[in-house]
C-alpha cells in the first residue's frame, strides 16, 4: 500500500511540473491521502 501511495503521489508531481495538472491545493490533499490510507488499512484488515 505504501509502494501504491508513492506512485500516486509521484504521479501527481510529475502532471504538476508537466502542467498537464493545474496547481493543487495541498492543504485539501494531504488530509484526503491521510484519510485514504486509514480506511484502507482498516478494510483491510477485515
Amino acid at each position: 500500500m505504501i509502494a501504491a501511495s508513492l506512485v500516486i503521489i509521484g504521479i501527481v508531481f510529475l502532471f504538476k511540473n508537466l502542467g498537464i495538472m493545474p496547481e493543487i491545493a495541498w492543504d485539501i490533499v494531504w488530509p484526503v491521502i491521510l484519510i485514504v490510507l486509514g480506511l484502507t488499512m482498516i478494510f483491510k484488515k477485515k
